[in-house]
């Protein structure tokens, strides 16, 4: 196998473990009595904790390479997940969600720093749209894989086997599957030759920190477009059972809705390296936001099942375009020695989405309905896309 190939098998187990693990916390908790405001905690806290650890994980990774923090990722997220089989009250639950949010936002980070050292230049976009298809494989994968898992063993055994996955992660890990130092990197270490980004990696130019990065105006609009879209479908993903259930859906058919938007998502991430014969990931990105932005203003009206359906595969097609595009775009746009803190701060920004969009949406609901809502997401979505028009044009890829 090639080494993207054993990347994205690599990230797919990876993911697997931890998402296996926080869907059977969330149930379990509900199943035990927990209202909803405590599991919505529990799932606000996964994402929380790993926002705060995304910068600092992601300066280590600079500084150390990839290969001890992936290993240290998949030990400490094997060791979490293990914690449920041993008692599922509440303190363990929380452990459990913040052990294992820590490690694999450890995991995200140096993911996508080894992906875009993997790849060459002109193949980097492709190498982030097949790590995207490694994780759509986990949004598919891991809730079948949980739910049955529960209903067959019950809870502590699915955790135990749930430990098992990141175990395998860290087997891979270990017995160095990956060449985690491209070559000319470290030619260009010891001789002084090589690429720009190479040679500026050697030199160890000053560290100009998470404020340095903001600098940036190519940056800053990635850091825009990461805001919209992450937060579009975290909004998605609250809002579905509310607005489901209020039209009068059954579990399945919100469960179908739901499918729709991950297929599309797993469809587009399969299609990427074509896509890319054909398009630059800026009009890849600004595409995407403004389909999943159409799907969002639909939402805003939509009245029976065929056209909510409709509607959540144009964001799933539109997160599925986004998502890997953007972190290939920080990758290039970032200073070769932070492209990990670069990584992290994309990381950073999907958790914090993870955390709030859901806050800020319920409150809106709950005061003037779900349409407001779409109607806002869409807003941003959309006009995010048309303030990036000219990067689509070609215009100053790197500025």
């Amino acid at each position: 196998m090639k080494p993207l190939q054993i990347l994205v098998a690599l990230v797919s187990m990876s993911s697997i473990g931890s998402s296996t693990a926080r869907f059977a916390v969330l149930v379990c908790a509900a199943q035990a009595g927990a209202s909803p405001a405590t599991v919505g905690l529990l799932a606000a806290l996964y994402a929380g904790v790993g926002s705060l650890a995304s910068v600092p994980a992601g300066r280590l990774i600079d500084r150390l390479g990839v290969r001890s923090p992936l290993l240290y990722g998949a030990a400490l997220l094997a060791f979490g997940v293990s914690l449920g089989a041993i008692w599922r009250g509440m303190p363990m639950l929380v452990a459990v969600i913040a052990l294992s949010g820590i490690a694999f936002h450890v995991m995200i980070i140096a993911f996508g720093r080894l992906a875009g050292d993997l790849a060459t230049p002109d193949r980097r976009a492709e190498a982030f749209g097949m790590l995207g298809f490694g994780y759509s494989i986990s949004l598919l994968a891991a809730p079948l894989i949980a739910g049955f898992a529960i209903d067959l063993i019950g809870f502590t055994w699915s955790f135990v086997l749930f430990a098992l996955i990141p175990l395998g992660s860290l087997m891979m890990v270990y017995t160095d599957c990956l060449p985690w130092s491209p070559p000319a990197a470290a030619r260009s270490a010891a001789s002084g030759h090589g690429s720009r980004d190479d040679q500026a990696t050697a030199a160890h130019p000053p560290h100009s920190g998470a404020l340095g990065l903001l600098r940036s105006p190519a940056l800053r609009r990635l850091w825009a477009c990461c805001t919209a879209f992450e937060a579009g479908w975290m909004g998605f993903t609250f809002m579905l059972p509310i607005v489901g259930t209020q039209l009068g859906f059954s579990a399945s058919r919100i469960g179908l809705v739901a499918g729709a938007a991950g297929f599309m998502l797993f469809l587009t991430r399969a299609c990427m390296t074509p896509l890319l014969r054909r398009f630059t990931p800026w009009q890849l990105l600004i595409a995407g936001l403004a389909i999943g932005g159409a799907g969002f203003a639909g939402l805003g009206f939509a009245e029976n099942f065929l056209w909510m359906v409709a509607c959540a595969g144009l964001i799933g097609l539109g997160q599925g375009a986004c998502s890997p595009m953007v972190t290939a775009l920080i990758y290039e746009n970032a200073p070769a020695h932070e492209k990990g803190e670069a990584i992290a701060m994309r990381t950073m920004i999907s958790s914090a989405s993870q955390c709030s969009a859901p806050l800020v949406a319920g409150a809106i609901s709950s005061a003037v309905g779900p349409m407001p809502v779409f109607l806002g997401l869409a807003m941003g979505m959309i006009g995010t896309a048309w303030s990036s028009r000219a990067r689509a044009r070609g215009r100053g890829k790197k500025s």
